[in-house]
């Protein structure tokens, strides 16, 4: 329920884009206007008005309401209680002759903010959505554990979105952080912080039978395994191009996984060796014959000089030994 009040409002004049209050002269014939204080009041702007908590009969006095600031709206999920007073000092402030206003002490409007509640569940279900569509597993040989965030979340009204991002160390794999920055109407109100347990099941190379220091290795030396992954994928290798050929730094025994600092590749070109150069732009292709100055593997840069004028160029080995100049 609200509570009655009466007012008498004086001529209203608007001058240069301000509002300007002219007293024409006060007296008993001029008739009082009923106005309405709002008791339970929910906003959606930043600020409460005059008139979100008082109600007004006349449609002049409504539209004068409609341009004052009466104060700053609560924070989302909070309460501001507006004692009559305050109205009253604001209505005198804007000109409202006060002479005209009854209205009870103990009167007061409650602003309440208009709000979105983000639960504990719908949290969890962005982020579980959020893994599920971008880590590079099976969907269905991943597990997939999201751990609810301590408390829900209250934001103001409006079309919210959620922007999450994983510790860069994480891989979508094992237990991990996750920073989820929370939007309303393209906005950043705040970020959450979440926990998620990816464990995925994947087949890794393995030694298929001992493999000595030194040996190259063959496609008859490793198979495969499935595994289940809960730390970083990059301990393990997962495909056969990454072993064969290369050489086993160390004894890997039988049904052993191969990590990639177990093996390493030979150089693809040696010092001194004399090699194809291919220059390659716009349609154009040019090739020499260069001698390179050091050793390096397939996809490293390497410095080779022609040997018909001995200037120098840097390339990249490509797998059957010539060198790329970008």
């Amino acid at each position: 329920m609200g509570s009655l009040w009466m007012i008498k409002v004086s001529n209203i004049f608007m001058v240069c884009g301000y509002v300007s209050f002219v007293y024409m002269g006060i007296c008993s014939g001029l008739e009082k206007q009923a106005i309405r204080i709002k008791e339970d009041v929910v906003v959606s702007s930043p600020v409460v008005k005059l008139e979100d908590v008082v109600q007004v009969e006349s449609e002049e006095i409504r539209d004068l309401l409609s341009d004052i600031i009466l104060c700053p709206a609560p924070k989302p999920g909070y309460a501001l209680e507006v004692p009559s007073s305050t109205i009253l000092a604001t209505l005198r402030k804007v000109g409202i002759d006060e002479d005209g206003i009854e209205i009870p002490a103990d009167v007061k409007a409650t602003v309440k903010r208009a709000t979105i509640v983000l639960s504990k569940e719908l949290i969890v279900e962005s982020l579980y959505h959020y893994i599920t569509e971008n880590m590079p597993w099976d969907k269905e040989r991943t597990t997939v554990q999201v751990y609810p965030p301590s408390s829900e979340v209250v934001l103001p009204e409006g079309d919210v979105e959620i922007n999450w991002n994983p510790n860069s160390a994480f891989g979508f794999i094992g237990t991990g952080v996750y920073k989820g920055k929370v939007s309303v109407n393209g906005k950043l109100c705040k970020t959450i912080i979440c926990r998620a347990r990816v464990e995925a099941k994947t087949l890794a190379v393995v030694a298929s039978r001992t493999i000595p220091r030194g040996a190259t290795i063959k496609e008859k030396d490793i198979t495969f395994k499935q595994i289940t992954l809960v730390r970083n994928r990059e301990n393990v290798l997962w495909d056969v191009e990454s072993v064969i050929g290369a050489v086993s730094k160390k004894n890997i025994p039988a049904g052993f996984l191969i990590h990639p600092d177990d093996v390493e590749f030979p150089p693809v070109v040696k010092k001194d060796q004399i090699v194809p150069i291919i220059y390659e732009r716009g349609g154009i292709r040019i090739t020499g014959k260069g001698r390179v100055l050091n050793n390096a593997k397939e996809g490293e840069k390497v410095r080779c000089a022609y040997l018909d004028s001995g200037s120098e160029v840097e390339g990249i080995v490509l797998k059957d030994g010539s060198i790329k100049v970008e």
